[in-house]
């Protein structure tokens, strides 16, 4: 169990780094800071950006969250929870 839950947590984190930067989230954080360049097809505080973070959180909560929860129903819920991010 303890390899699935490392490997979904990279593929989820992963998954998260591919839609930033089709959504140019970089370059909305660039314009945000400088304004060097034209923003992103998102704004930085859009729902699709809020909504990225919030998947990526839950994902990193849910991976560390596994080191210390030891029975296997908790386990369970926490690997349900990656696949809903």
């Amino acid at each position: 169990m303890g390899i699935h839950i490392v490997f979904l947590a990279f593929l989820g984190l992963l998954v998260c780094c591919f839609a930033a930067a089709r959504d140019g989230l970089d370059k909305a954080v660039q314009h945000m800071i400088g304004s060097s360049c034209a923003p992103g097809v998102f704004s930085l505080m859009g729902i699709p950006a809020v909504a990225g973070c919030a998947g990526a959180a839950v994902i990193v909560v849910s991976a560390v969250a596994t080191a210390f929860i030891k029975p296997q129903h908790g386990r369970k819920i926490l690997f349900i929870s990656f696949h809903a991010a």
